[in-house]
């Protein structure tokens, strides 16, 4: 992800994903990820860089849900509190 190369990470992330023995901890990191990757790839609402498409609002609403499930499946994670924090001030 660090690299630029997102699809990449989400196919990984999504491999992980599809698998029954992944822990909740394992996919708490893997939304939070997914949500922190999908913000980053989107321009920031209400700036000039863009004329902020349907496709880019609906990634940042993507990268939102996640976010928001890392949140739903360990309230006390603080990975998933950060992702919500990052998506969100992309966002504003």
């Amino acid at each position: 992800m660090q690299q630029g190369q997102n699809n990449k990470a989400f196919a990984l992330l999504a491999n992980a994903a599809s698998r029954s023995e992944i822990d909740a901890e394992a996919v708490t990191t893997a939304f939070s990820i997914r949500a922190m990757a999908q913000a980053a790839s989107s321009p920031l609402l209400g700036t000039e860089q863009g004329n902020n498409t349907h496709a880019e609002n609906s990634l940042l609403h993507d990268a939102l849900r996640s976010a928001q499930r890392a949140i739903m499946m360990r309230p006390s994670e603080i990975k998933g509190w950060q992702a919500l924090e990052f998506v969100r001030s992309r966002m504003s």
